[in-house]
């Protein structure tokens, strides 16, 4: 199929190809994620003894405090917050993989963003440490150093329908947002 104007064919595809990309750079909504944290918990799972420790002389089964390793659970809560940073609506909000964290909220069919509107997300990232003491597993990073620069990725319809990705990188440090046409 080809389209004719002022003399010129131009094959049907290339048009709307174009048609999508003007939309997308000019009518596109723009939707941005953030993740800012809450709180987080820890608790002891178990114990062990540490490959080498001795034994005291109280009898086989007693070590001293030091020999013994705890398995803690580091829960950190956190609020994703996804936002319509521009002046056009975005239809079809989906989190194509919230399987990045522990626990992610879902997002309700049909989730709509109107222009410079917010929704923000529970989500749960659980690391497990094992230390001597508490102290140490207080000291690990927020962000677990195995999720740092994954990628969440937001998918979203614009008012002509054409698909929009952000691609959202997992990071202390920075946020960082990147917007495809899908």
């Amino acid at each position: 199929m080809f389209f004719v104007t002022c003399g010129m064919v131009i094959p049907i595809f290339i048009k709307n190809n174009f048609f999508d990309l003007f939309l997308y750079y000019f009518k596109g909504a723009k939707v941005v994620a953030a993740l800012h944290y809450i709180k987080r918990s820890r608790h002891s799972t178990g114990s062990y003894v540490r490959p080498g420790a001795m034994h005291l002389p109280e009898g086989e089964n007693y070590f001293d405090a030091k020999d013994m390793i705890n398995i803690w659970e580091i829960k950190g809560f956190f609020g994703l917050t996804l936002k319509n940073n521009s002046k056009y609506f975005a239809y079809n909000l989906q989190i194509l993989n919230p399987e990045v964290f522990t626990y992610c909220a879902k997002l309700k069919p049909l989730t709509s963003l109107a222009p410079n509107e917010s929704i923000t997300l529970d989500v749960n990232i659980i690391q497990s440490y094992h230390s001597v003491s508490g102290v140490d597993a207080d000291a690990q990073p927020i962000i677990p150093i195995s999720l740092k620069n994954s990628i969440l990725q937001i998918q979203y319809t614009n008012e002509a329908g054409t698909r929009l990705k952000t691609l959202f990188f997992i990071d202390n440090e920075k946020i960082t947002n990147q917007h495809y046409f899908a």
